[in-house]
């Protein structure tokens, strides 16, 4: 864009000075980033971003433009004898300022944008839970709400894990059912229950050695006697076929078997006392993240505005320029006298170092602390959004009998 196209755009004439042109930009910025922010999209943020760093550009141009034409109105007045190292100096640091405002500029804009976007979200939910938030967030509330979050994953994956045992399990039930059956017509009833709660005992605390010892015992065992040689061989051999594929099934699947006591799920009904346990505590997590909703994203708001409190504390769109105008008058113009020398260099030039030295890598700090925190604003949207959703629902325990 050529300087006359750029004052155009700003509604000046040409040949205007450069103070009136640097007003009429942060004016003409500030309106834009406003109705940026009141319009957020966050689809348009990187063109508005990229139309944010043209728009700067354009002004940096016409103002050395500028320097470089009153440099040469006034190149036969006379300068101070510390003025032209000190315009060097001056002269280094220009690249790197219009760097600082530019970001410090995309910054504020992501700022307010984010602000309005945890603003909007926050009255839309209370039109859509038809309250307003009563209910202030603590850091005890913090502490909760991230105990809860490990509380929910580990809850779900295990909901997920006994879901995906099931199909074991039923056959686990299966193999004691069929060497229970075996024991029975081999030793009789009462034998039977002792074994079958040795081997389940053995299984349920992954002890291999012990359920191979409960297995080999039964052989040892004599056998009901009116039962014939044949039969009890072949009972003997089912049982230990059966007891094979048992301690093969459990033992390769110690991982997904596993309770929250570290025993291991033998039965379905187990899982399904289980699954429930998790579901009441789902409940209470859901419970709490309703009465928490609100507040939570009211403290990310707040976290919000104090980044940008932070951010006002290296400067505002006004100061940042107006430095920035004084640098290059300072530059273009002569200092005739000491005085004015000292004035360019403690109020401009030290100033302008101070803000990069200093101040300059604190941007980049804020723009990522602010991206964390709508991150987890949007996380816990989404969380509260899932629980919603969630249905929760308990299973119909069926009872087993139980050899342990």
């Amino acid at each position: 864009m050529q300087d006359d196209d750029f004052l155009q755009e700003l509604g000046l004439p040409l040949g205007y000075d450069l103070d009136r042109v640097e007003q009429r930009f942060v004016e003409h910025i500030k309106k834009r980033i406003q109705i940026i922010a009141e319009n957020y999209r966050e689809e348009t943020i990187a063109a508005e971003e990229n139309w944010l760093r043209k728009f700067y550009g354009y002004f940096f141009q016409y103002a050395l433009h500028w320097a470089e034409e009153e440099a040469k109105k006034s190149k036969e007045k006379p300068n101070h004898p510390d003025a032209p190292k000190l315009k060097l100096a001056a002269r280094e640091t220009i690249h790197a300022l219009q760097q600082m405002i530019v970001e410090f500029s995309q910054c504020y804009l992501r700022l307010n944008c984010f602000m309005t976007l945890v603003r909007n979200v926050i009255k839309s939910e209370e039109v859509r839970l038809g309250i307003q938030g009563n209910i202030r967030w603590t850091a005890d509330a913090g502490i909760v709400l991230d105990r809860n979050k490990k509380m929910k994953k580990k809850l779900l994956d295990d909901i997920r894990r006994y879901q995906d045992a099931r199909e074991t399990i039923d056959k686990i039930e299966a193999h004691l059912s069929n060497i229970g059956q075996a024991l029975e017509n081999l030793l009789g009833s009462a034998k039977k229950e002792k074994f079958m709660r040795s081997i389940v005992a053995a299984l349920r605390t992954a002890d291999s050695k012990k359920a191979a010892t409960a297995l080999k015992n039964i052989a040892q065992e004599k056998k009901k006697f009116t039962l014939d040689q044949k039969k009890a061989d072949v009972l003997q051999k089912i049982i230990a076929d059966e007891g094979n594929a048992l301690t093969g099934l459990v033992f390769g699947n110690i991982a997904l078997l596993r309770g929250g006591d570290g025993k291991l799920f033998l039965r379905r009904s187990e899982t399904d006392i289980a699954h429930n346990a998790n579901i009441h505590e789902l409940r209470k997590i859901k419970a709490f993240l309703a009465k928490y909703h609100l507040p939570y994203m009211e403290y990310k708001l707040d976290t919000l505005q104090l980044m940008r409190d932070k951010l006002l504390v290296i400067g505002s769109l006004e100061s940042l320029m107006t430095i920035y105008r004084r640098l290059v008058a300072g530059i273009a113009l002569p200092m005739p006298d000491i005085k004015d020398v000292k004035i360019y260099e403690g109020e401009v030039v030290n100033n302008v170092k101070w803000l990069l030295d200093g101040r300059y890598q604190e941007i980049p700090k804020i723009l990522s602390w602010a991206n964390e925190v709508v991150a987890e604003f949007r996380q816990g949207r989404d969380d509260q959004a899932e629980m919603e959703n969630m249905p929760l629902e308990e299973i119909s325990v069926i009872a087993a009998g139980s050899e342990d």
